[in-house]
């Protein structure tokens, strides 16, 4: 008796798995193709274009531009005033706006320990402040926001 129960379920078994053509494919591989030279392509990230930024660079007139905040210091009535606790104050001489950013520490891999950018109607959140680039002219930072938004400050490195 246990012989014809032992076939039956063999022929069942090999029915079903004869009735495919093809194997299974697996994903595609999440490893890059090598380009020439042996060098691997940058991953892409959504969102990041490094030459987005490349006009921001290139400038270096002294400017917070955040939301419907533009302080540039060639607009004329923007003081930009250097404290000696590091922090920065723009200040708008027709009295609305104000901002203060105080960077905190930075760390060996540009960003900064506890930054803090404070506007004249209350403090900002910064998830991150990074210093991008810094010259005799200006120091270029980038400041996230929890809202996932960015912005670029040009703060003078003369004053």
């Amino acid at each position: 008796m246990k012989l014809p129960a032992l076939i039956i379920t063999a022929t069942l078994a090999m029915s079903v798995s004869c009735g495919h053509k093809e194997l299974p494919r697996r994903g595609s591989s999440t490893v890059q193709p090598e380009t020439p030279g042996g060098v691997l392509p940058e991953p892409e990230r959504p969102g990041h274009n490094p030459s987005d930024i490349a006009a921001e660079l290139n400038d270096p007139t002294p400017r917070f531009i955040y939301g419907g905040i533009t302080l540039r210091y060639d607009d004329g009535g923007i003081l930009f005033t250097r404290y000696p606790d590091g922090s920065t104050v723009i200040t708008d001489l027709d009295g609305i706006d104000r901002i203060t950013l105080s960077p905190g520490t930075m760390r060996e891999d540009s960003t900064f320990l506890s930054p803090r950018l404070s506007m004249t109607h209350g403090e900002m959140t910064i998830v991150s402040l990074s210093l991008l680039k810094r010259d005799d002219k200006a120091a270029w930072y980038c400041a996230m926001f929890p809202d996932s938004a960015s912005t670029i400050i040009v703060l003078p490195t003369d004053i």
